[in-house]
């Protein structure tokens, strides 16, 4: 996830920036830690707005990224974060979706793609 984000800045080429990060599924007893740490990253790496999506490890990500000063928003699931997206993504926006498969994301990051071309 770390690496995907030092890729968007880098892709992005001074356009503005979103990330739509979701719950990590796969992390075992090390979840919650392992969330933190990317919050940090994203405090560090600094995209324009970070979007959370899931439990309450994703949630404390986007805490910690606050924190750091990052424009955050958290959606509860999907569906919540198709609202954020349609109503905060703006066109010419670079953006990221990095979640555990079982989120559902892709779909969205699908959906967001074939309306870039409009």
């Amino acid at each position: 996830m770390i690496a995907a984000l030092r890729s968007l800045k880098t892709i992005a080429a001074g356009r503005r920036t979103v990330a739509v990060l979701g719950q990590m599924n796969e992390l075992g007893e090390t979840a919650a830690a392992d969330h933190i740490e990317v919050g940090h990253a994203v405090a560090k790496l600094h995209p324009d707005l970070l979007i959370t999506v899931g439990n309450d490890d994703a949630a404390q990500l986007g805490t910690t990224a606050a924190n750091g000063g990052v424009d955050t928003v958290h959606a509860v699931d999907k569906h919540a974060a198709a609202l954020l997206i349609a109503d905060l993504v703006k066109s010419g926006d670079v953006v990221l979706f990095k979640a555990s498969n079982s989120l559902g994301l892709m779909a969205l990051a699908a959906t967001l793609a074939a309306g870039a071309g409009e």
